[in-house]
């Protein structure tokens, strides 16, 4: 059997072996810290385990906090140049387009006026059908990007809902 303890009465003193009952008290302490380090009390109690234990804990979690900041300007940076770049892309079609635009009406306009000076010169049937190629490759092309204009602004909403 356990030795009494001073603190308390013996129950046992004055009962029959029979009788006798043992009571156990148990007492458990749970501690939960959220962050990098511990609680001041237990890094005293790190330090007089092992000495220089709570200088490596700090230089730990001053380590860990610098890469969390690196990793995170890494990554604005690269979400910076995609932005940057996307930016560029845009700037570079839409010049496209407009190169295509100005080009597409100036072949249809020389077509046009061919057509038209074949006429002049005696050639109907060659000019008559110059021209009107002409003025059915302008109203394709029209067609054909308007089409193209709505898909990709169909796709550019649809992408911008979806995030």
């Amino acid at each position: 059997m356990s030795q009494p303890n001073d603190n308390l009465p013996d129950p046992s003193a004055d009962r029959p072996v029979e009788q006798q009952t043992s009571v156990v008290l148990a007492h458990a302490t749970i501690t939960r810290w959220d962050g990098p380090l511990p609680p001041p009390e237990a890094l005293q109690m790190y330090e007089e385990t092992l000495s220089g234990t709570a200088e490596r804990l700090l230089i730990m979690a001053e380590e860990q906090h610098r890469h969390r900041i690196n990793q995170e300007q890494r990554a604005l940076e690269l979400s910076s140049k995609a932005l940057e770049t996307a930016r560029m892309v845009r700037v570079s079609d839409s010049r496209r387009g407009y190169l295509g635009v100005i080009l597409g009406f100036v072949i249809a306009m020389i077509g046009l006026l061919g057509g038209i000076f074949l006429v002049a010169l005696g050639r109907g049937g060659f000019g008559l059908t110059l021209g009107l190629a002409s003025l059915a490759g302008l109203v394709a092309v029209f067609v054909y990007g308007a089409q193209s204009r709505r898909a990709e602004r169909r796709r550019n909403a649809e992408s911008a809902g979806a995030e």
